[in-house]
């Protein structure tokens, strides 16, 4: 049987651990909210807040939550409105993640927000932009894993793409292209309005009226006007077949050589 000296200690650590529990949390111990937060917590708690409604403005959406944004829903400065165009109205699920933070004061009409938009569509597209609320003022979107800016398959007999919206927004961009004969290549670049060169060698299928084994050396090129918006292609082949060479932009090859997307990555 434990002596009064023993169940005084006893007694003692038990009042250290609920201390412990009912100390304001850190991000070292649980414990309980500072009573100061209550304002914050009640109207900023991170969780499930239903379908946000039609036509609202992202940049209103300060308090902390999971918002499920419908597809046939508009709303204001949400990234969904350029993607809707981009794949033509396809099917897709997105969401709105809101998390609130602060300085000393938790019920501050000026906090910290961070804002996470992410979307999937039912061809398995996934896309997310992320920014924040700082200083009194919403920061542009940033797509760290890329924005379609032209999706869909050109020519490169048709020379311009109109892209929707300006390259110099993006510190670097991705071109989805395929060379004649060859698999889908994706290669990235750092944003150049001088132009910016991409090369494959390859061996062509077998095109009516050119014998095989052959090679093809090719080359695109991609130019950015001045204000962005529209990306000017260059390209030119040439194809070996045995010792000799056939003229360059062969129609054989044009007609199998197209540009798939071009992402703009990032932002400055």
């Amino acid at each position: 049987m434990k002596n009064l000296t023993e169940k005084i200690k006893d007694l003692d650590t038990k009042f250290g651990i609920e201390l412990d529990n009912i100390n304001v949390a850190t991000p070292v111990r649980d414990g309980l909210l500072d009573k100061k937060e209550a304002g914050a917590m009640f109207n900023g708690f991170l969780g499930g807040k239903g379908q946000l409604e039609n036509g609202t403005n992202f940049d209103d959406i300060k308090m902390g939550g999971i918002y499920l944004l419908q597809p046939d829903s508009t709303y204001v400065n949400d990234p969904s409105e350029d993607f809707k165009a981009i794949f033509g109205g396809a099917p897709f699920r997105a969401s709105l993640t809101v998390i609130r933070n602060y300085g000393v004061v938790p019920t501050t009409p000026n906090p910290i927000v961070y804002q996470k938009w992410e979307m999937t569509t039912f061809t398995g597209n996934n896309f997310y932009a992320d920014r924040l609320f700082l200083s009194g003022a919403w920061s542009a979107w940033s797509y760290s894993l890329g924005k379609p800016l032209f999706f869909g398959s050109v020519n490169m007999n048709t020379k311009t793409i109109s892209l929707n919206q300006s390259i110099l927004d993006f510190n670097s961009f991705e071109v989805r292209w395929r060379p004649s004969g060859g698999g889908t290549m994706i290669e990235r670049a750092q944003t150049n309005r001088g132009g910016t060169s991409f090369c494959s060698i390859n061996i062509p299928d077998n095109f009516s009226g050119i014998e095989t084994p052959a090679v093809a050396f090719e080359e695109l090129r991609v130019y950015f006007s001045a204000d962005g918006l529209t990306a000017t292609i260059g390209y030119s082949n040439v194809l070996m077949v045995g010792n000799s060479t056939k003229p360059n932009n062969t129609s054989e090859l044009l007609a199998a050589t197209t540009i798939d997307m071009i992402t703009g990555i990032s932002r400055r």
